[in-house]
C-alpha cells in the first residue's frame, strides 16, 4: 500500500534548503532604500511555458489522467515534477496520490514521494534544530519514512528511471543516512540522467556544511559540476548557489562582500560567461534558474561585469525562478524586481 500522509492544504508548504535562511537578513548588502523599490515581477511557476501550465491547472483540478504520458515527452521531468510539487504549488497530495494507486509506474511513485518530502517538512517547519519541537520532529521523520518507502517502490517498478533518486537523495538527508549514502544515490542519479539538475541540488545541500557537510566539500563539487556538466546544463546553477549558501552560513548580513572580493567575483563572472554563451538569447525554462542565480551574485564593478548581470537580466525578460529568490520566502517576485533594478543601476555606471 502507499501511504498517504499529511495533506498539504492542511500543513502548508516548507522548502528544504530554508534551514539555515534565518541567519540570511540582507544577503544583498546592508538595506534597501525606497527608491530601490520596484514593482514585483510576476512569478509564474510555470515559467512562460504553456504546455506545463495546462498540465498544472488540470492537476489541480485533480485530473491527473494524462501526467504519465505528459512526463514521458518531456527531457526535464525534474522541472515538471518541481512546478507540481514544489513549495506554494496547489496540486493536493491526494490528487498524486490516486494517480499513483489506480495507475501506479515509477513516475507516479516519485511524484508521491516528492509530495509526501514536502508535507514532512511542512510538519518539521524551517527553523534549526533546536528550535523544532520533539512531537514535530517525529511527526517529521515519520512523514520522510513514508516518503522513502514510497521511492523505493518507485525504483523497483523502474531502476533506470532517474526521477526517484533526488527525492531519495533528500529522505537520506532528512534522516540522516550519512554521506555515504547519499553519495551512492548521487552515482544513481548520475548513472540514469548525468547532472539531472534537481539531484545536483540535493547533493550540494547535502554537502552543505548546515547538514554535517563543509564548506570544501560543497565548493569542491559545485566546482566539479562547472567543469564537467554540459556547457547549457542548468545543473551549473550549483557554482553560485554553492557561494550564496556560503554567504548566507557565515555572515548573511555582510554577504554582499563576499560575492565583491576578486577571486570569487572571477569565479561566479567566468561561470555567468560560459553560461551565456552557451544558451539562446531566448532561454528555454530549464534554462532560467542560473540565469536568476547569476543576477544574485553578480556585482557590476566594471564593464564585464555589467554586461554580465545586464546580459542576463535581458535574457530572463522578467521570468523570476523559485531560486534563489525563495530564500525570502514568498516575496519572489518582488526580490527579483528589487535585485535586477539595482544590478541595472550599477551597471548603468560603466
Amino acid at each position: 500500500s502507499i501511504p498517504l500522509g499529511r495533506s498539504l492544504q492542511d500543513t502548508g508548504l516548507g522548502s528544504c534548503h530554508h534551514l539555515a535562511m534565518g541567519l540570511l537578513k540582507n544577503l544583498l548588502g546592508s538595506g534597501t532604500s525606497q527608491a530601490d523599490n520596484a514593482a514585483p515581477a510576476p512569478y509564474d511557476r510555470c515559467r512562460g511555458d504553456e504546455a506545463l501550465r495546462a498540465t498544472y491547472q488540470a492537476a489541480v483540478a485533480g485530473q491527473w489522467q494524462h501526467l504519465e504520458s505528459f512526463l514521458a515527452g518531456r527531457t526535464d521531468s525534474w522541472l515538471v515534477s518541481s512546478v507540481l510539487t514544489g513549495d506554494g504549488s496547489d496540486v493536493r497530495l491526494e490528487t498524486i496520490h490516486e494517480w499513483a494507486t489506480q495507475a501506479p509506474s515509477a513516475r507516479a511513485l516519485s511524484m508521491l514521494g516528492w509530495m509526501q518530502i514536502r508535507a514532512a517538512w511542512a510538519i518539521r517547519g524551517n527553523g534549526l534544530a533546536n528550535t523544532v519541537s520533539s512531537q514535530s520532529f517525529t511527526s517529521f521523520k515519520d512523514g520522510l519514512q513514508h516518503a522513502e518507502a514510497t521511492l523505493q517502490q518507485a525504483v523497483g517498478f523502474d531502476p533506470d528511471l532517474p526521477d526517484p533518486w533526488a527525492p531519495l537523495m533528500t529522505t537520506s538527508r532528512g534522516l540522516q543516512m550519512g554521506q555515504n549514502e547519499l553519495q551512492r544515490r548521487f552515482d544513481e542519479s548520475q548513472r540514469s540522467e548525468p547532472f539531472r539538475p534537481d539531484a545536483c541540488v540535493q547533493m550540494l545541500q547535502g554537502l552543505c556544511a548546515k547538514w554535517g557537510g563543509s564548506h570544501d566539500k560543497m565548493f569542491e563539487f559545485a566546482r566539479l559540476i562547472e567543469a564537467t556538466a554540459a556547457p547549457d546544463s542548468p545543473a551549473r546553477e550549483a557554482l553560485p548557489r554553492a557561494h550564496y549558501e556560503y554567504a548566507a552560513y557565515t555572515d548573511g548580513l555582510q554577504s554582499a562582500d563576499h560575492y565583491k572580493t576578486a577571486e570569487v567575483a572571477a569565479e561566479i563572472e567566468a561561470a555567468a560567461e560560459r553560461y551565456l554563451a552557451a544558451t539562446p538569447p531566448n532561454p528555454l525554462a530549464a534554462h532560467l534558474s542560473p540565469l536568476n542565480a547569476y543576477v544574485l551574485a553578480v556585482h557590476p564593478h566594471d564593464k564585464r561585469s555589467a554586461k554580465l548581470v545586464s546580459e542576463c537580466i535581458a535574457r530572463i525578460h522578467g521570468r523570476p525562478t523559485a531560486s534563489p529568490w525563495d530564500m525570502w520566502n514568498d516575496e519572489i517576485g518582488k526580490k527579483y524586481a528589487d535585485t535586477s533594478r539595482r544590478r541595472l543601476k550599477e551597471a548603468a555606471k560603466f
